[in-house]
């Protein structure tokens, strides 16, 4: 089966995603239940 590599980048500012005013994140999961893997890197101070 075909591996699907899903990546998102997002500022986050004061504990809380930097979004603009008509910006949403939204996670859905069609392929039934399947390991997950979340990897974070934090840049700055």
């Amino acid at each position: 089966m075909k591996s699907c590599r899903q990546e998102l980048h997002s500022s986050i500012t004061y504990g809380g995603f930097d979004l603009g005013t008509r910006e949403q994140i939204f996670y859905s999961k069609f392929d039934g239940r399947r390991g997950k893997r979340v990897v974070m890197k934090t840049i700055g101070v």
